[in-house]
């Protein structure tokens, strides 16, 4: 499989709540931007982190609030050598770094920050290349419940994620969407829906030229029902990201701003980098050369 099916084929599969009042267990809007979930990923081991800063200022009205926050996704992922009904088995893991930070939100109560390592998540993915450069693939995982009253960022209910991802990899083109459903589960400390579950997606469309990647990415993220927060919470965001092949390593860096949200109390600038590094990976062997005539 070509070095290019690397680069666009690795995915973050996980991420971690990144502002206060949305998605209390589950993945990270956006974390899985510039990255292709359905394209499968050459057989190996690798390691990847999506390291983010954002802020939030206070939009205004009674939900206005400054918000801070840095989240980390460090993942180690296995792409196995089973591929059964010729679909690549992919398993990662991961927990999530997370700080948030309320510099001027004067109603909340002490204290203003939370940090911590975020819930542990276990995923696997089901990646089918259907030639012509179109890719799906499903994804399935857990977050193992936590108690949030150690570091304050963590859920304490088991939430489930469910994910269908689609893309075309052809002629340096990569266009993805990588869309999850989240499954929150109840509170093992107050037996009550411990948030309401949620709708993300994550959307792709770059150009590769040389080693250089380039274009827009955008995400979006919806509250479905209403079981833990009568206020449900959405977003979508757009930017663009520039990406660097080194070789073995792989760099890439995005920007994103909110163009619209609700109950998020204001709209987020959020900064993203991404460094992929294959840590062992099996090659193919090179092919014979071509018999002379003469």
């Amino acid at each position: 499989m070509k070095r290019t099916s690397l680069r666009i084929g690795v995915a973050a599969f996980i991420g971690a709540a990144s502002h206060d009042a949305a998605l209390a267990g589950g993945t990270q809007p956006g974390d899985s931007s510039g990255q292709a979930y359905a394209v499968p990923i050459p057989e190996g081991v690798y390691f990847w982190t999506t390291p983010s800063y954002g802020t939030r200022p206070n939009g205004g009205g009674a939900s206005g609030v400054d918000a801070n926050s840095f989240v980390n996704v460090p993942v180690f992922a296995w792409s196995t050598p089973w591929t059964p009904l010729g679909g690549r088995l992919e398993f990662a893991v991961t927990i999530p770094e997370v700080f948030a930070g309320f510099p001027s939100d004067t109603g909340r109560p002490s204290p203003s920050s939370a940090r911590g390592l975020y819930n542990s998540l276990f995923a696997g993915i089901w990646a089918f290349d259907l030639d012509h450069g179109f890719n799906v693939s499903v994804l399935s995982g857990f977050y193992i419940p936590e108690n949030p009253g150690v570091n304050g960022v963590s859920t304490d209910a088991w939430v489930a994620r469910e994910g269908l991802n689609f893309a075309y990899n052809a002629d340096g083109w990569k266009a993805a969407a990588n869309i999850n459903y989240q499954f929150q589960g109840w509170s093992y400390l107050t037996h009550s829906p411990s948030a309401n579950d949620n709708f993300v997606y994550d959307l792709t469309l770059t150009k590769t030229i040389g080693k250089w990647e380039i274009g827009p990415v955008g995400f979006g993220s919806n509250e479905v029902n209403q079981a833990a927060n009568p206020h449900p919470t959405a977003q979508f965001a757009l930017g663009g990201l520039v990406g660097y092949d080194f070789g073995p390593v792989t760099a890439q860096f995005y920007v994103t701003r909110d163009l619209a949200q609700r109950n998020l109390g204001g709209a987020e600038t959020r900064v993203w980098s991404r460094l992929i590094v294959p840590l062992w990976s099996r090659t193919q062997p090179p092919a014979p050369p071509v018999a002379s005539e003469y």
